[in-house]
């Protein structure tokens, strides 16, 4: 191996000495690790039949030849960057994976699914999988807060996942091969010659996309600082750096504060419905009200009172594809109201079409409120028969005020995966996942998923 070069001592060589530093992580960090990590393996079992994933696969298949590679749902192999970026898109294409409840981030997949693809090349066990997958995870949602959480100013234009997930699946990587706070700093630069991630191509196929590019852009930036390719020494904080470039006033102590004994990786949690996660207070109001067996033919009209940020991103009263339909209230309000239920069946692309569902969601109205919370709504019901009633959600499902819990995400797991493998597949997958530390070959994680939908 050639020795990486040492860079200046700069920002991103010191975050990664003392990131370097950690190799025991508490018992609760491991336990919310294993949950994330099943929650996420899920999630790309039931992506990878999604129609975005046949495009994709199809189309890179053509310009790169076969490998041993497991690409979860398919037979074939593929060379491993490719296996990294169609794994990490198909965990994220449902709209259904871990999201940092401060900057909503969605780091678990491209960590994961980098480390995963190296996995299939060099020998991991499991405790160097999970320390490398929780730093990894670690520097994607410091940085993240660093260029978008208060007293920081982001710059609204740039969406974080295309940002700074490529970074954390670097430094994981990196780690992983064991190069050192040097060559992690310098994996963790080269991998950001690739950070993008334009808002408005996150309702189209392009969001999960973004996942799939952070993963392959992590590997490759591993596996170039282990060979000595050089990266910028001030790559984070120089003037025209990422912090200044990304974000209108950064925070740099969101990066440090407390490091190696807080964990920001805490507050990357598991999703309980497969949507656009500032919808999710909105659908826990619905769902409340059919439980109070209102239906959708006594409502007249129905008013969605939510923080500023949630009602802009989420009005789309008339989505034309299931991307769109992600980040639509209207569209899951009334889905939620006409099924009772928000769950992975909702997502069929058939559902567009449905005429009562398109009725009901003209009822739906919206309205925002700054002294709301992003985890919080309220519902307003107007009855054909006068009654008026209202609903109010302080913490919706999911959020840091209501984390799932570790039973909800092994029901969730276990949900994503009946129809995709064979029970047999899926209780392997999950003792792997769960008894990670014992793992003595992480590559068996990606054979126990690689059989889904083959069965």
């Amino acid at each position: 191996m050639t020795e990486p070069a040492a860079p200046v001592q700069g920002l991103t060589f010191r975050l990664t000495q003392r990131l370097d530093a950690v190799e025991v992580l508490p018992k609760a960090v491991r336990q919310h690790v294993c949950d994330t990590l099943l929650n996420v393996m899920g999630c790309a079992v039931a992506g990878a039949r999604h129609s975005a994933m046949g495009m994709a696969r199809r189309a890179l298949v053509q310009v790169s030849g076969a490998g041993s590679a497991t690409v979860i749902g398919h037979a074939s192999g593929v060379e491993p960057h490719q296996a990294a970026l169609l794994n990490a898109m198909a965990a994220a294409v449902h709209s259904y994976d871990d999201t940092h409840a401060d900057t909503l981030v969605h780091p678990g997949g491209p960590v994961a699914f980098a480390l995963l693809a190296l996995a299939q090349v060099r020998p991991l066990r499991g405790d160097e999988f999970l320390l490398a997958y929780a730093l990894g995870v670690e520097l994607a949602c410091r940085l993240s807060k660093a260029l978008a959480c208060p007293p920081a100013v982001h710059a609204p234009g740039w969406i974080q996942n295309g940002v700074v997930t490529g970074a954390g699946a670097a430094l994981a990587t990196a780690k992983a091969l064991r190069l050192g706070p040097a060559g992690m700093a310098q994996a963790v630069g080269i991998a950001l010659t690739g950070a993008a991630g334009v808002r408005a191509l996150s309702k189209g196929m392009c969001f999960s996309l973004m996942s799939g590019q952070s993963a392959e852009a992590g590997l490759r930036a591993a596996l170039l600082a282990e060979q000595g390719f050089g990266s910028a020494a001030d790559v984070l904080e120089a003037e025209e750096g990422v912090l200044a470039m990304y974000s209108m006033k950064p925070h740099p102590g969101h990066l440090v504060a407390d490091l190696g004994t807080r964990y920001e990786l805490m507050d990357n949690l598991c999703k309980p419905y497969p949507c656009g996660v500032v919808l999710h207070p909105a659908i826990d109001a619905c769902l409340a009200l059919v439980a109070q067996e209102v239906r959708p033919a006594q409502i007249q009209t129905l008013r969605l009172t939510l923080a500023p940020a949630s009602a802009r991103l989420g009005n789309h009263p008339h989505p034309s594809t299931p991307e769109q339909a992600n980040m639509s209230l209207q569209h899951w309000a009334a889905l939620s109201l006409l099924d009772g239920q928000a769950g992975l069946a909702q997502t069929e692309p058939r559902r567009l079409a449905d005429p009562q569902l398109a009725e009901l969601r003209h009822r739906v109205a919206l309205a925002a409120d700054p002294g709301l919370a992003r985890e919080s709504a309220r519902l307003e019901v107007a009855l054909h028969d006068g009654q008026v009633l209202a609903l109010n959600v302080a913490h919706c499902r999911g959020s840091r005020g209501r984390p799932m819990t570790h039973e909800e995400v092994l029901h969730k797991f276990k949900t994503q995966c009946e129809s995709a493998l064979a029970p047999a597949d899926t209780e392997r997958l999950r003792q792997a996942c769960l008894g990670l530390d014992g793992l003595g070959d992480v590559a068996e994680l990606v054979a126990h998923a690689g059989r889904a939908w083959q069965h």
